[in-house]
This record gives C-alpha cells, structure tokens and sequence, in this order.
C-alpha cells in the first residue's frame, strides 16, 4: 500500500527532516511517499492527494479549521472510507509518533466473526452493508452475498457497537461507511439498496452520519 504524507511547516530544514524520520517506517508492506509544503494555499489545492496531513505544532491551531474546511467541501470527492488524518507536528519527532499517524489510517482491517448454522463466517468490516431482521430470522447483506445468520438483533448491536453501524429502522442496522444520501423516509447505500427510515429514528441517524463524516478528517 502506498502512504502519501503531507508536510506543513515554515522552515525548509526542519520539514525536510521530518519527511526522512517519516520516510525511516516505510517497510515491505507500505510505501511511503513524503511532501513537503510551506505555503497552506498550496497543499489545500492538493490535499485530497494525502492520506496523512502533519502540520508544524506552532500553526496547527490556525491551520486546522482551514484544512477541515476544504475537506468538508470536498466531501463528496473522498471515496468509501477514505480517510485522511490531519495531526501535528511536534518536534522533536520520534518513531512512536509517527506510527500513532498510521494507526489512525486503521490500515489493518478490522474483521466480524458472525454464526451460521454449518460454523463461522469472517467478514470485513467494511464489507458488511447491512443486517435485516425478516421473518425472525436475521440476515448480513455484504458486498457479495446475503445469507441468514444465527445472531439475534440485538447481538448485532453488541458486535458492531465499536464501529459505525446505526439503525435507520426497526429491522435494519446498516453500515455508515455505505451511506449514499438521506431522505426523509429512506436512506439510499451505496450499493444500490434502500432501507426505511422511520421517523422515530431519523434524528439519531442523521446525527450519527454526521458524526461518521466527521471522523473521517
């Protein structure tokens, strides 16, 4: 995988360093391409490039709200989970920093154990769009199957607590990550579906998705 990495900062020399300490963790797995900018105008034209943004510690608090700002109004250009961490820079920096930005990418996948009747089945996170309470019996939509699964709904709602699944509808639970729009009575995913929206549940969801967008800067 490769790992484009932003630099903001006012001195040449000591970005410069930062972008080979930087450079230092890039292994067999991920490659790492380092940027240096000391003008903000230019790395917001191009910051849709980066999957990290660290900016120098003695600007982060001005630069921050900008940064955001652009990406907000570029939302819609961010494809399905991408995420981009805008994190400061603090000198003197260390290995362990640096590998804190990269957890924050969540590069390893996280994964489900979900029961079926013959055993297990192991899904990704980010495969899974939905689960479905239909005639007593819950179901997992993912991106290549839908197939009935030996978990109660409220099961469901204990393995999914730590990401971002949020119910739109009594017999749904759906995966934030596949959101395309909100209506006012149905939520349209990614893929296609389109999954109530009950009027009990619509301002916990709305609020919820926002907050999910909100965490991908």
């Amino acid at each position: 995988m490769i790992i484009n990495v932003a630099l903001l900062g006012p001195k040449d020399s000591v970005i410069e360093d930062a972008g080979h300490k930087v450079k230092s963790l890039q292994n067999q797995t991920n490659k790492i391409n380092t940027f240096c900018f000391h003008e903000t105008k230019s790395l917001m034209e191009q910051i849709l490039n980066f999957d990290i943004v660290a900016v120098s510690d003695d600007v982060f608090k001005i630069e921050l709200p900008r940064l955001q700002e652009v990406l907000i109004e570029q939302s819609q250009a961010l494809i399905r989970e991408r995420r981009i961490v805008i994190t400061n820079l603090k000198f003197p920096l260390d290995e362990s920093t640096i590998q804190k930005w990269f957890d924050e990418l969540g590069l390893i996948e996280k994964v489900l154990a979900i029961p079926i009747h013959n055993g297990m089945k192991h899904e990704k996170i980010s495969d899974i769009v939905y689960f479905e309470y239909s005639n007593r019996k819950v179901y997992v939509k993912t991106t290549l199957n839908y197939y009935e699964t030996k978990l109660k709904m409220r099961d469901v709602r204990l393995n999914v607590e730590n990401f971002y699944f949020e119910p739109p509808y009594v017999s749904f639970v759906v995966n934030l990550n596949w959101v395309e729009c909100i209506g006012s009575k149905e939520i349209v995913m990614k893929n296609g579906n389109v999954i109530p929206l009950s009027q009990k549940k619509a301002h916990t969801f709305r609020k919820a998705f926002s907050a999910f967008l909100s965490s991908l800067y």
